[in-house]
């Protein structure tokens, strides 16, 4: 199956036989680069289709996460017009249409964001150096860290689709060393 997208790409999620693509172009009405087009690809029928987003950023550097949550799409901004606050996880149904905003407070960048199979929680990656990994209840509203060390960077994270559980990587630059770790889900 060959696409072609003639839009830049930003980000790329991927769950199952699906990939989410979110992508944008020079807008020739206000000359700056607009993020605004999300395209989901179905691998298993060979189809595609295109949704304009409800809401507009101004350049591409703003979206730090895609991810699917549960059967919705989840898109992680640094700003968003819709709200005065620095980051924002905006929930959408298949059809572009928001179904939820949670406005999220952290000092630093957050960015790479991994959903729970459930779609309820999600980690995410903040800080500059080192690298935290935290994790997001969206029922709650509340975050905590799971790991944050001067010497070791957190790289990924995924979750267990069957089992729940959570698996990271962490590096330790001074051993160059990689190191797994599970938590597991009754205990998140």
């Amino acid at each position: 199956m060959d696409i072609e997208i003639d839009e830049y790409v930003s980000l790329i999620s991927y769950k199952s036989d699906k990939i989410l693509v979110l992508c944008g172009n020079l807008s020739e009405q206000t000359g700056k680069t607009e993020t605004n087009i999300l395209m989901e690809i179905d691998l298993k029928n060979e189809t595609y289709r295109k949704t304009e987003l409800p809401f507009t950023p101004s350049g591409a550097w703003v979206y730090n996460g895609l991810a699917y949550f549960g059967h919705n799409i989840g898109i992680l901004c640094s700003y968003k017009e819709l709200k005065n606050t620095n980051q924002v996880l905006v929930i959408l149904d298949k059809e572009g249409n928001i179904l939820e905003e949670t406005e999220i407070y952290e000092k630093d960048t957050m960015c790479n964001i991994s959903p729970s199979p459930d779609g309820s929680k999600f980690t995410y990656q903040t800080g500059t150096s080192p690298v935290d990994l935290k994790l997001y209840d969206l029922k709650n509203k509340t975050s905590k860290t799971l790991s944050s060390s001067e010497d070791a960077y957190c790289i990924s994270s995924a979750w267990g689709q069957s089992s729940g559980n959570l698996y990271y990587i962490t590096y330790e630059e001074n051993s160059n060393k990689y190191t797994l770790h599970v938590l597991e889900k009754d205990k998140l």
